[in-house]
């Protein structure tokens, strides 16, 4: 961890070097450019990390409709077959394995 820098020992040693002639001063406060672009660079990179994250999240979005969907038809299917109301029921279940096998390793193990 860095120590505090003790602005009076600058202050003593500034009117030490060569009366005064000379001025003692931090790096951050010499080049503020350099703080500036870092923090610009770190900024970008969070709003290029949120598009990313918005992207997967709508590719998986979208494949969980698309898995919905294909078991809505299914159900048609069952049902025009005569399925009874009874065995529909443990099928009905199955439709969430898919957006559980998805959504509940993020819960466990979120991206940070």
């Amino acid at each position: 961890m860095r120590k505090p820098v003790d602005y009076t020992t600058l202050a003593d040693l500034q009117s030490k070097t060569a009366g005064g002639k000379y001025e003692i001063m931090r790096w951050d406060d010499m080049m503020v450019e350099i703080i500036q672009q870092l923090k610009v660079k770190t900024a970008v990179g969070m709003i290029i990390i949120a598009i990313l994250y918005m992207i997967v999240g709508f590719g998986i979005f979208g494949t969980v409709i698309m898995m919905t969907n294909e078991r809505t038809k299914e159900f048609g299917v069952i049902i025009s077959v005569g399925m009874q109301k009874s065995q529909r029921g443990i099928q009905g279940g199955n439709h969430l394995v898919p957006a559980t096998e998805i959504i509940i390793p993020w819960i466990k193990n979120p991206i940070p």
